[in-house]
């Protein structure tokens, strides 16, 4: 399991719903060269994602990435990603 008092993830297995724990937040992290897993449904906010390589085992993009539409403004059950970097 990944530190959760860590800033700075390095080449290491990063399981979402783990790391995000029951606040189901996830804040102010860097994640280089690691090993993203799920299964989990993420919201970004102010988050950057820098030459990463997203992969839904063997499926298309849109497997794993769900357009909100702009009328939705309660999303239940997914993990908040605020104010974190994915890069590589």
């Amino acid at each position: 399991m990944a530190d959760p008092t860590k800033r700075i993830h390095r080449k290491e297995v990063i399981r979402l719903a783990e790391l995000a724990g029951d606040e189901a937040r996830i804040e102010d992290r860097v994640f280089e060269d690691c090993q993203i897993l799920g299964p989990a449904i993420i919201v970004p906010q102010e988050s950057g994602f820098f030459d990463s390589t997203w992969t839904a085992g063997g499926g298309s993009v849109e497997a794993i990435l769900w357009e909100v539409p702009p009328h939705h403004r309660l999303i239940v059950g997914a993990i908040l990603v605020r104010l974190c970097e994915f890069r590589k």
